[in-house]
């Protein structure tokens, strides 16, 4: 239930014509091994809630060693706005952290949905990693807008996933990608 409750507010990703491109913030990542291992959870605290149109949601976990692994600590923090009616402006900072070892990954992004009438809608999201070692490549973004009435289902869709685009703590389909439609 912990990660559940509100998890719609730590989401940053957008979908495309055959599903969700990615998907930044995936709490199953917490508490695995990249094996499928269950690392123990020490404890966290999560924070979310809304005043006016803003939108803060924070979370911090501290995974226990484990199989020889030093625990982590992930942080994800995520803000946004409401704009307009049913629109919506944000951004994300995801940290994942070793507590000995020195390893990190780290994502950070900038997303939007704009409801712009009822049936045009534009949204996406600009995303970057950071992970020692990695100098170049760590680029992702995913640009959607669509025309979608009774009559008519119209968009126009652009993904750029750098080779390297790397949300440790997300969930990513294929990186290395560029595609139009």
């Amino acid at each position: 239930e912990f990660f559940l409750e509100n998890a719609g507010q730590f989401a940053v990703g957008t979908t495309n014509s055959t599903g969700r491109i990615a998907e930044l913030f995936f709490s199953r990542r917490i508490g695995l091994t990249t094996n499928g291992m269950n690392v123990p959870i020490v404890g966290g605290v999560r924070l979310t809630g809304k005043l006016g149109g803003n939108n803060l949601a924070v979370v911090d976990l501290q995974t226990d060693d484990a199989f020889g692994e030093p625990g982590e600590n992930f942080l994800v923090a995520r803000y946004s706005r409401d704009v307009f009616e049913t629109s919506q402006i944000g951004g994300v900072f995801i940290n994942k952290a070793q507590t000995s070892g020195g390893h990190f990954n780290r994502t950070y992004a900038a997303d939007m949905t704009l409801v712009i009438t009822p049936s045009l809608t534009v949204e996406g999201f600009v995303a970057g990693t950071e992970t020692p070692g990695i100098a170049d490549g760590e680029f992702g973004a995913h640009m959607r807008t669509a025309w979608f009435d009774r009559s008519w289902r119209i968009y126009a869709e652009h993904t750029d996933l750098g080779d390297n685009f790397n949300p440790e703590v997300g969930f990513v389909r294929r990186s290395d990608m560029r595609k139009s439609s």
